[in-house]
């Protein structure tokens, strides 16, 4: 008999659920928190189709995902799959790797909650509603820094007394997207380029140099606030800059962290906005405000490019994943008309035909090669789960 799996990938706004039978995949449900309240996509194989999704259908997580496996004959009321994985994004160096979560690790989960509640606390959350609904189901936390373990010292350290070091250092993340953009990239060259630049522009984003297929720098460090302007989170900030503001807005550190991460970025750049596309129209048309975002997004992205460049002394591939790297042919076509100088060349028409992903947008007959990668983290943390 075939096993079951459910995948599971929590973020700050989203959660995503997969179930597989074997490694066949079998439906998606997607739940999302936007502007105008909460929505929600259901896919299998008869098709994608939007679904109503009401706050409690969101809180409730894992039980909607369930309801919807019944009510679709995917799954017998009461029984449990075989196996459930979680995306876990911690900074923590026991969650480097992938594991399975028992006792300790929900324990040592619990721990780092303290440190970076934003992040962890979703997961814990997801944790205790799989516990309840499976008491017994085998549960396996799926490392989003694992593609980061053999980042270079010189790479992965702070410089901070030897006391510090090795809890306070760069974990790296974005790491489940990462390894499925190797994997297109491979597939759509037959090999994997020597030196490769891979842009994961999301609500969250970072920037990652991968040099034979091993990722030798991030620009995300100890936690995913850090790196390039995010959509709300600010990116790397000036530790003496922090201390300043601080103490200007009186925000206790718990306070000061959730500013950080929800009212910075291009939502405090603009004064307003976050959404990429609704900055884009507003930048068109002459906004100040989304041209101070815009810019900064732009410049943060090729500066982070441009000193990776220096890193893997040279360029063969530059990849653009995630919803705006992707979906915003604006946004690449800006950032890539900086890199001239290297051989890397955009072609207009390639690139504003390009909606979804695996589509090479560079100008024939230049060097550097430019890809659109529609990940599949959902696939790639299932093929993670086979490989353990």
């Amino acid at each position: 008999m075939e096993t079951t799996s459910i995948i599971i990938n929590i973020g700050s706004t989203s959660k995503r659920y997969a179930f597989f039978r074997g490694e066949t995949r079998v439906a998606d449900f997607h739940m999302a928190t936007t502007s105008s309240g909460r929505s929600g996509s259901w896919k299998e194989s008869g098709g994608e189709r939007e679904v109503t999704v009401t706050e409690d259908d969101f809180n409730e997580g894992i039980q909607t995902f369930l309801r919807r496996l019944v009510e679709s004959v995917h799954m017998t009321e009461g029984k449990a799959p075989d196996t459930v994985a979680i995306r876990v994004v911690a900074p923590n160096a026991f969650f480097v790797e992938t594991r399975l979560i028992d006792a300790m690790y929900v324990d040592k989960l619990e721990a780092v909650h303290a440190k970076a509640p934003l992040h962890v606390a979703p997961v814990l959350e997801e944790i205790q509603m799989i516990r309840k609904a499976f008491p017994s189901v085998r549960l396996v936390g799926v490392s989003d820094s694992a593609f980061h373990a053999g980042l270079p010292e010189v790479a992965r350290v702070y410089p901070l007394p030897k006391e510090f070091r090795d809890s306070i250092s760069r974990f790296g993340y974005h790491g489940i997207s990462l390894s499925s953009s190797c994997f297109a990239l491979t597939e759509a060259l037959g090999k994997m380029p020597e030196r490769v630049i891979v842009c994961h522009l999301g609500g969250g984003a970072s920037i990652t140099a991968i040099k034979e297929g091993k990722s030798v720098d991030t620009s995300m460090g100890f936690s995913p606030l850090s790196g390039i302007a995010m959509a709300t989170r600010s990116g790397t900030l000036d530790t003496g800059a922090l201390f300043e503001l601080s103490r200007e807005s009186g925000l206790s550190n718990n306070d000061l962290e959730l500013f950080l991460n929800t009212k910075c970025g291009l939502v405090g750049l603009s004064n307003s906005m976050a959404d990429v596309k609704q900055l884009i129209v507003m930048y068109k048309k002459g906004n100040a405000d989304a041209k101070r975002a815009l810019d900064y997004f732009i410049y943060s992205i090729q500066k982070t490019i441009g000193s990776y460049i220096a890193v893997l002394g040279g360029l063969d591939a530059l990849v653009f994943s995630g919803a705006i790297g992707v979906g915003s042919d604006f946004i690449r076509g800006k950032v890539v008309a900086g890199f001239e100088y290297i051989g890397a060349r955009i072609d207009p028409a390639r690139n504003s035909a390009l909606s979804s992903g695996n589509i090479f947008v560079e100008k024939q007959g230049t060097s550097v090669a430019i890809v659109g990668i529609e990940v599949d983290e959902m696939g790639e943390m299932m093929k993670i789960l086979s490989q353990g």
